[in-house]
């Protein structure tokens, strides 16, 4: 996700200022560090190939100023959890985000992200929609299929 503050105020950003809701407007926040770095292998290789696509995302921030975040650390460096960040005006971060997958599944279903700071009346909402992928990305039904 990537975030430019374009408003006069400084944004207070933690990890309960983002939440994923889905279609039946159940909000999830982000999933515990655990539980990704235990998990989920593939944390490493998603933060490169996030930093290969900088080249298309770095074009609507080119003014602003970069303030590093870290709400989900390397596992395969030394890299510290941030848990806040003050993003002053004409600034902007960027980080990986992992939500635990909503009741409704992930595949070909409408979900919601919402970014919430106090400094903002209302949340930010980013609508979109994972492509059907088969076998993954789906909630368990508890009987050990997808």
């Amino acid at each position: 996700v990537q975030v430019a503050n374009k408003t006069k105020a400084t944004f207070e950003v933690t990890r309960e200022s983002f939440v994923l809701e889905d279609s039946l407007g159940r909000q999830y926040p982000m999933a515990p560090v655990r539980d990704v770095e235990e998990k989920y292998g593939r944390l490493d290789l998603d933060r490169n190939l996030f930093r290969q696509n900088r080249s298309f995302t770095a074009l609507g921030v080119g003014i602003y100023t970069y303030i590093g975040s870290d709400f989900f650390p390397s596992t395969s460096r030394r890299s510290l959890l941030i848990e806040k960040i003050s993003l002053p005006p004409m600034a902007y971060m960027e980080d990986v985000l992992y939500f635990p997958i909503p009741e409704t599944g992930l595949n070909g279903v409408p979900l919601r992200l919402l970014f919430k700071v106090k400094q903002l009346e209302e949340p930010i909402e980013v609508k979109f929609e994972v492509p059907k992928t088969l076998g993954i990305f789906e909630k368990d039904d508890g009987g050990g299929t997808r």
